[in-house]
């Protein structure tokens, strides 16, 4: 999935107005689901999630139970699916103190960020309060991108 592609999915997830909590749940859901379809078993998906099996099955388990509609659960599965393709074939040069599934929310929660401060001119309050979260997690991820 291109980058533009990619960036109009995290847009359409902003507009549901959802809380950044309940998408993130929605993610894990996904992401366990795209581990589970490329490698089979929980404990390998998990092995290469880099989280146990058992937070693998909590993650599906939770994704059942979440109050947003089929259409943003796919568009969740879709962007879950670029991203986890994106990590899982073009894996870090050196060794990673951070797994993979760490790595795919920080850059969902980057997707997010950038979406909510780009809707909102550059403001970060309101970014912030679009997304339900403190202001300083948007400086977290914004400050990371301006040093990339």
């Amino acid at each position: 999935m291109t980058t533009d592609k990619l960036q109009g999915e995290f847009r359409e997830v902003l507009a549901s107005k959802v809380d950044v909590h309940i998408l993130r749940d929605c993610l894990a859901a996904k992401l366990a689901g795209a581990a589970r379809n490329e490698y089979g078993r929980n404990e390998l998906a998990g092995k290469a999630l880099g989280v146990c099996a058992i937070t693998l099955s909590r993650w599906t388990v939770a994704g059942r139970m979440l109050p947003i509609d089929e259409q943003l659960q796919s568009t969740i599965g879709r962007i879950a699916q670029a991203l986890f393709d994106v990590e899982r074939l073009n894996p870090p040069a050196e060794a990673a103190p951070k797994g993979i599934a760490d790595r795919i929310f920080e850059a969902f929660d980057a997707g997010m960020v950038h979406a909510a401060v780009e809707n909102t001119q550059g403001n970060k309050v309101a970014a912030a309060r679009l997304l339900g979260v403190h202001r300083n997690w948007i400086s977290k991820y914004t400050k990371a991108r301006r040093e990339a």
